[in-house]
């Protein structure tokens, strides 16, 4: 792995440290170097040394003081040092093979003069291994590579590079764990041309054997560490995951729980839910959704209804879906994309879509935690959509199904909200049932209740699906919010009126009770920004809308502000209308409105 590439990224070359790195004074016998680091200029003493070391040293010895140099605290450091006086060379340094991640880590270096090498501070740089083709090469040839400057088949480029480093001889040897390629010892001699005897070669083997357990011992313990501290970060996670119930907080405490989890590696998570009909929305920044169950109360829209429309899962989802557990895939040249599925007991609630930007694969401990993480989303969004639904439950009127009277003043906020964003318009109609204290006085609570829902089921026929809100405001009184609809013809006004006209003159009857009697309508209409600046002067308006139209007789339809006999489907003159073949009428006004009201199914 001895070339001229700069592992540490500032001016400092792979050879440059791989050259200076081992210490040459050997702890058996060799000669000291020159104070100012140069090597003893006798190459002829180099087979001097080595029969020195050999009689000093046995294997046994070597061994121990390789396994004790492991079980010391910097183990790779001692090891590479014991390693380089044991085989009597000038530079010894160690890489290590992430395979997942498609990196390698410079671990260790050890040279002569080591005290004073300032590129000893690249240990501990990470390597792309695309930036590294030599190791990628060497990785996957699987065998030692041992060149020298005497060798006569020696490429004349490999030659002018040792040469111009100062080598005479160098060796790159693979190092295995379970048959896999986990690292690379590098081996340098700078003084004479070094090729190794039989003994050598044993003791070599032996370094290399014990090199692959202390590899295999860091990187274990290292994983060990990770997980410790992936598992904290989990736990806290999963804590503030649990006790938030707000979605939007929700999301942002699960982005920022994947980058605490994903340390130094850029990327982007996407959060999507699925909605009762088995599409699937993202949830956009900023807003809060409820996703599946959003569709209640007659076919009204519920506070989820307001989601973007998104294409169909493809198949890299729809495989993650079906499997419940996670999948990835990369195109050449292209990031990693993650799927992480949000699966709750028996069924999938949605999915994380996570992109790395970086051109490799997320490897197995970091698709492990996403899905831990992802498993925690699951129970937040899942515990938030049950929540919603004990929400909906008690916002639910029974004897209507529409919602109750605190949800649209509640949901009356968001509306107007979303109307002054989007620059829309926006309007309520009131409803009030005539008489309907007088029929409750005479014929009981029972059949007020009956007529209430035989006239619910006439204003749903007037309302759009999902779109428009219906609730219950009062005894004997319904409010409906009509988004992006404005108050005049040919909007809201002709809502208002198709409504007291479907009512007026029916004769309502029921099982139980037998035939209740006829009754009218007094209803009014205000709209945003037409008549108020906020929800609460638009609910205020329109109150005071029903009250003037009940104050002249009821059986009639008041828009606030205007004359009591002003025509219900004609907009003032200060008011601009649309022309029948503007676009602005199809926002105002849908298609189906023109038409008569359909059965509400």
């Amino acid at each position: 792995m001895h070339d001229d590439r700069d592992p540490g990224g500032a001016g400092v070359t792979a050879s440059d440290v791989t050259a200076r790195m081992i210490d040459a004074a050997s702890a058996f016998g060799a000669e000291p170097a020159a104070a100012d680091g140069s090597p003893p200029p006798a190459a002829s003493e180099a087979p001097e040394r080595a029969e020195r070391r050999v009689a000093a040293t046995s294997a046994e010895g070597v061994e121990r003081a390789l396994a004790t140099a492991l079980a010391s605290t910097d183990a790779l450091g001692a090891f590479v040092a014991e390693a380089g006086r044991a085989l009597d060379l000038w530079l010894v340094d160690l890489w290590v093979f992430d395979r997942e991640r498609e990196v390698v880590s410079y671990e260790a270096a050890w040279r002569h003069d080591g005290a004073n090498a300032e590129e000893l501070a690249a240990v501990g740089t990470v390597v792309p291994l695309a930036d590294r083709p030599d190791l990628a090469l060497l990785l996957e040839r699987r065998a030692p590579v041992e060149r020298h400057v005497d060798d006569p088949d020696l490429p004349p480029e490999t030659l002018a590079l040792m040469e111009r480093r100062g080598y005479r001889s160098s060796f790159d040897l693979p190092l295995f764990e379970d048959g896999e390629v986990v690292g690379v010892l590098g081996l340098v001699e700078r003084r004479a041309v070094r090729r190794f005897d039989d003994d050598e070669r044993g003791l070599l083997d032996t370094v290399c054997r014990l090199a692959e357990v202390g590899v295999w011992s860091v990187c274990a313990r290292r994983v060990s560490d990770e997980h410790a501290t992936l598992l904290q970060s989990l736990v806290d996670s999963s804590h503030a995951l649990a006790a938030t119930l707000d979605q939007r907080q929700v999301v942002d405490r699960l982005r920022r729980a994947a980058g605490e989890l994903l340390p130094g590696i850029e990327h982007e998570v996407g959060v999507w839910l699925r909605n009762d009909d088995d599409t699937f929305a993202r949830l956009d920044d900023g807003h809060d959704v409820d996703g599946p169950d959003d569709v209640v109360a007659g076919g009204t829209r519920g506070p989820g209804a307001d989601r973007r429309a998104e294409p169909a899962p493809d198949k890299l989802v729809l495989r993650a879906i079906e499997r419940h557990r996670p999948a990835q895939a990369r195109t050449s040249g292209e990031p990693t994309r993650l799927i992480v599925p949000l699966v709750v007991p028996s069924r999938t609630i949605g999915y994380l879509d996570i992109g790395g930007r970086r051109l490799r694969r997320f490897s197995s401990a970091e698709v492990a935690v996403l899905q831990a993480l992802g498993d925690l989303a699951a129970v937040a969004f899942e515990h938030r959509r049950l929540e919603r639904a004990y929400d909906r439950q008690a916002a639910i009127d029974p004897v209507t199904g529409f919602f109750t009277r605190w949800y649209f003043y509640d949901h009356l906020y968001s509306e107007t909200a979303r109307a002054a964003r989007y620059n829309q318009p926006l309007s309520v109609v009131l409803v009030g049932v005539d008489g309907f204290e007088r029929l409750v006085i005479g014929r009981g609570r029972a059949a007020g209740d009956a007529v209430l829902r035989a006239i619910a089921r006439l204003l749903l026929a007037s309302l759009r699906r999902k779109v428009d809100v219906a609730c219950v405001h009062g005894a004997g009184e319904f409010a409906l919010l009509l988004p992006n609809t404005a108050p005049f013809r040919p909007g809201a006004a002709l809502v208002a009126q198709r409504v007291r006209e479907a009512v007026s003159g029916m004769q309502i009857r029921d099982e139980e009770h037998g035939s209740l009697g006829t009754f009218t309508l007094s209803v009014a209409v205000a709209g945003f920004p037409r008549h108020a600046e906020d929800a609460d002067e638009l609910g205020a308006c329109a109150v005071d809308a029903l009250a003037k139209a009940r104050a002249l007789g009821g059986d009639r339809m008041q828009i606030y502000g205007e004359a009591p006999d002003a025509f219900a489907g004609d907009a003032p003159a200060a008011a601009p209308t649309a022309e029948p073949d503007d676009p602005l009428s199809k926002i105002i006004l849908p298609p189906d409105w023109d038409e008569a009201p359909d059965d509400g199914s």
